[in-house]
């Protein structure tokens, strides 16, 4: 034991488990555990936010190309809206950011961009034009 984070983040990680395990706190490279606690959150919010610019990217999609509304279209989003559920309910936490004006716009600018390069339609709206529960409503598909 020993190795150090910095050396190999694998091994460094195994050792501080080990370390945990045997409650041996004074051994501990404590900066770098909070350091990959912190980021083990991050990965979760950025995998929800993921999540939520993809089914925005299917309700885009939906908008604006009318002639492509199918069945498999209306079943990817129903897939996407229970996906973010598992995710909520998983992780119930995750469901303030829906709450939060200023996190739905980074989705919504990542599907927006996503849309244009996939469909070539022009820049619309910058700005979110459906709240989080509209986005998240089974019953919602824009016109």
């Amino acid at each position: 034991m020993g190795t150090s984070y910095d050396e190999d983040v694998v091994v460094w990680a195994r050792e501080q488990a080990a370390l945990l395990r045997a409650r041996t706190w004074s051994k501990l490279d404590v900066d770098n555990i909070a350091e990959e606690i912190d980021s083990v959150a991050w990965a979760e919010e950025r995998e929800f936010a993921n999540h939520v610019a993809s089914l925005i990217a299917e309700l885009l999609k939906w908008k604006l190309q009318p002639a492509f509304r199918c069945a498999f279209r209306r079943k990817s989003i129903e897939q996407k809206r229970n996906g973010i559920g598992r995710l909520i309910r998983d992780t119930p936490s995750l469901a303030q950011s829906l709450r939060d004006q200023d996190w739905i716009e980074l989705p919504w600018g990542d599907a927006s961009i996503d849309v244009m390069n996939e469909t070539g339609c022009e820049p619309f709206a910058s700005a979110p034009l459906w709240s989080a529960e509209q986005i998240l409503d089974p019953y919602f598909f824009p016109d």
